[in-house]
């Protein structure tokens, strides 16, 4: 019987040279990049590689026009950008990993294995459910946690021991730690 193998596609990482790198907004408000004496892009995403513990390294740009949304390349170090450009992207980033920190949890009230939360945070109230906390309440570091809610969105707590005792104690009520 015969069989075909089929051989992995190698990745070639394409590390982009910030200095012959232009981004900016379209008319109708997508991120547009032009590589300088080479090609431009009418539309691309940004997105960091490390978002937890290198978020001012490593980002990614894809094509956004193109369905497979293929990696144009990274940048290793945005800081290197000119002045406009990083704008557009540290406007884009923001935007994309927009993370309401968490100071205090007013009330938490668990309800048929969901979550509801009532807190206060850096950007004002807000309210939210979770379900399944064991996946949706995550250590990431020492002391800090990330909350996803049921709509995806993300609630930091950049250290556990900055928040009141109350609201310390009714999230490790929840948690393994």
């Amino acid at each position: 019987m015969f069989q075909a193998t089929v051989e992995p596609k190698a990745y070639e990482l394409c590390l982009l040279d910030p200095r012959r790198l232009r981004f900016s907004y379209s008319p109708v408000g997508n991120v547009r990049l032009e590589i300088a004496g080479d090609r431009c892009y009418l539309s691309v995403d940004i997105a960091r590689s490390f978002p937890i513990d290198q978020q001012e390294r490593y980002l990614s740009i894809r094509n956004a026009l193109d369905e497979e949304r293929p990696e144009i390349g990274m940048i290793v170090d945005p800081a290197e950008l000119d002045p406009e450009s990083r704008l557009v992207v540290e406007q884009e980033l923001y935007r994309r990993y927009f993370v309401p920190r968490i100071l205090r949890i007013v009330r938490l009230k668990e309800e048929f294995g969901v979550l509801n939360f009532d807190v206060e945070t850096d950007r004002g109230p807000r309210e939210f459910s979770v379900r399944n906390p064991q996946e949706n309440l995550r250590e990431i570091g020492d002391e800090r946690m990330l909350i996803i809610d049921i709509d995806g969105c993300r609630y930091e707590i950049p250290d556990l021991r900055q928040v009141d005792r109350k609201s310390a104690t009714i999230l490790r009520d929840y948690m393994d730690w």
